[in-house]
Protein backbone atom coordinates (compact mmCIF):
# COMPACT_ATOMS: atom_id res chain seq x y z
CA UNK A 1 0.00 0.00 0.00
CA UNK A 2 1.27 3.67 -0.74
CA UNK A 3 2.06 5.98 1.97
CA UNK A 4 0.09 9.60 1.35
CA UNK A 5 2.01 12.17 -0.36
CA UNK A 6 3.19 14.18 2.02
CA UNK A 7 0.56 17.04 3.11
CA UNK A 8 -2.20 15.36 1.66
CA UNK A 9 -3.68 14.79 5.15
CA UNK A 10 -3.10 18.51 5.90
CA UNK A 11 -5.00 19.40 2.43
CA UNK A 12 -7.57 16.95 3.73
CA UNK A 13 -7.72 19.15 6.56
CA UNK A 14 -7.76 22.47 5.04
CA UNK A 15 -10.36 20.98 2.46
CA UNK A 16 -12.66 20.15 5.35
CA UNK A 17 -12.54 23.21 7.61
CA UNK A 18 -12.92 25.22 4.55
CA UNK A 19 -16.25 23.72 3.96
CA UNK A 20 -17.73 24.12 7.78
CA UNK A 21 -16.97 27.50 7.18
CA UNK A 22 -18.75 27.74 4.19
CA UNK A 23 -21.06 26.11 5.64
CA UNK A 24 -21.12 28.36 8.51
CA UNK A 25 -21.43 31.40 6.73
CA UNK A 26 -23.96 30.45 4.89
CA UNK A 27 -25.91 29.83 8.27
CA UNK A 28 -25.00 33.10 9.80
CA UNK A 29 -26.85 34.74 6.46
CA UNK A 30 -29.87 32.97 6.88
CA UNK A 31 -29.83 33.88 10.41
CA UNK A 32 -29.22 37.25 9.81
CA UNK A 33 -32.58 37.51 7.86
CA UNK A 34 -30.66 39.58 5.19
CA UNK A 35 -30.61 38.27 1.77
CA UNK A 36 -27.43 37.20 -0.52
CA UNK A 37 -28.18 40.11 -2.89
CA UNK A 38 -28.15 42.58 0.35
CA UNK A 39 -25.02 40.69 1.69
CA UNK A 40 -23.27 41.36 -1.83
CA UNK A 41 -24.36 44.70 -2.33
CA UNK A 42 -22.53 45.36 1.33
CA UNK A 43 -19.22 43.46 0.22
CA UNK A 44 -19.15 45.48 -3.20
CA UNK A 45 -19.90 42.26 -5.49
CA UNK A 46 -22.47 40.65 -7.55
CA UNK A 47 -24.60 38.59 -5.45
CA UNK A 48 -23.39 35.35 -8.23
CA UNK A 49 -20.17 35.92 -7.16
CA UNK A 50 -21.31 35.51 -3.40
CA UNK A 51 -22.95 32.20 -4.13
CA UNK A 52 -19.88 30.70 -6.22
CA UNK A 53 -17.71 31.48 -3.32
CA UNK A 54 -19.82 29.91 -0.89
CA UNK A 55 -20.68 27.10 -2.75
CA UNK A 56 -16.61 26.24 -3.49
CA UNK A 57 -16.72 27.33 -6.98
CA UNK A 58 -13.83 29.40 -5.98
CA UNK A 59 -11.66 30.44 -3.24
CA UNK A 60 -12.64 32.01 -0.18
CA UNK A 61 -10.58 34.66 1.38
CA UNK A 62 -9.97 36.06 4.94
CA UNK A 63 -10.75 39.01 4.20
CA UNK A 64 -13.92 37.74 2.16
CA UNK A 65 -14.63 35.70 5.54
CA UNK A 66 -14.69 38.74 7.66
CA UNK A 67 -15.97 41.29 5.16
CA UNK A 68 -19.39 38.80 5.29
CA UNK A 69 -19.45 38.58 9.04
CA UNK A 70 -19.70 42.50 9.18
CA UNK A 71 -22.63 42.54 6.81
CA UNK A 72 -24.58 40.37 8.54
CA UNK A 73 -24.20 41.99 11.97
CA UNK A 74 -21.42 39.50 13.20
CA UNK A 75 -18.07 39.19 15.01
CA UNK A 76 -15.03 37.46 13.72
CA UNK A 77 -15.25 36.30 17.60
CA UNK A 78 -18.51 34.96 17.79
CA UNK A 79 -18.12 33.65 14.35
CA UNK A 80 -15.09 31.52 15.22
CA UNK A 81 -16.13 30.20 18.48
CA UNK A 82 -19.04 29.14 17.12
CA UNK A 83 -17.30 27.48 14.79
CA UNK A 84 -14.36 26.04 17.12
CA UNK A 85 -15.82 26.63 20.31
CA UNK A 86 -12.96 26.71 23.10
CA UNK A 87 -10.51 24.33 21.36
CA UNK A 88 -7.22 25.98 21.19
CA UNK A 89 -5.77 22.90 19.00
CA UNK A 90 -8.48 24.17 16.54
CA UNK A 91 -6.43 26.91 15.12
CA UNK A 92 -2.73 25.67 15.67
CA UNK A 93 -1.38 24.54 12.70
CA UNK A 94 2.05 22.48 12.67
CA UNK A 95 4.33 24.86 10.31
CA UNK A 96 6.87 23.18 8.16
CA UNK A 97 10.36 24.50 9.35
Amino acid sequence: MREPKRGAETNSTVEDETLRMRESLRTWIRRSGKSYQEVAQALGIKPGVLTVTLQGGRPLRVSETLAIIFAVGGSPRRFFQELYGDRPDAISAEVPS
